[in-house]
């Protein structure tokens, strides 16, 4: 388990992920107004790093919208 911080751009994904085995990111996204960032995550996992680690996304605005990972491209979701 590695903590890549809160406050790492998606740009900066490929750096922090090279060289480690990763299963699964999971990023937190505690409101409405990080959802951007969270979907930058995504595309640059999509565009950068071949589809792969899953994401699960989590957070409050999860709870709300349950199948909001879906609309922004994760895996998976949680609500807390």
């Amino acid at each position: 388990q590695t903590n890549l911080g809160a406050d790492l751009p998606a740009s900066d994904l490929p750096w922090a992920l090279s060289g480690r085995q990763c299963d699964l990111l999971a990023v937190s996204a505690t409101m409405l107004l990080h959802l951007g960032q969270a979907r930058s995550v995504v595309d640059v996992r999509n565009t950068q790093l071949g589809g792969s680690p899953p994401i699960l996304l989590g957070g409050s605005p999860f709870a709300k919208v349950p199948d909001l990972h879906v609309r922004l491209g994760a895996e998976a979701g949680a609500g807390d």
